[in-house]
């Protein structure tokens, strides 16, 4: 019995997506990344130190190696509360509550 033109196509298309597959798959095997050289002692002595002296830091830098392991640490330094910038817009301020910003406002016109 002959194939049909659309039974051919049908299992050109099945074929083709399975090479796709296949090679995407093979892309998107990724090698461990190397091991990063020994620090020298006293590098190594200071940053145990900065571990245990902040390890909420420690924690979160460790979170952010998980998803990108390339991350550097450049610097971090300690923000005072009105000089706290939003994560969303870097020039808004955030400014802590006050009580004379809670007070009521004055009611609206009934017009």
């Amino acid at each position: 019995m002959q194939k049909t033109k659309a039974q051919l196509y049908e299992e050109w298309k099945r074929k083709r997506d399975q090479e796709r597959a296949e090679k995407l798959s093979r892309e998107q095997q990724f090698e461990p990344l190397p091991e990063p050289p020994p620090l020298p002692p006293h590098l190594e002595e200071q940053r145990q130190r900065n571990r245990a002296k902040y390890p909420e830091i420690a924690a979160f830098v460790d979170e952010v190696r998980k998803v990108f392991p390339d991350a550097q640490v450049i610097s971090i330094r300690p923000v005072a509360g009105n000089e706290t910038r939003g994560c969303l817009d870097p020039d808004s301020v955030l400014v802590p509550a006050s009580p004379s910003l809670d007070a009521e406002d004055e009611p609206d016109d009934p017009q």
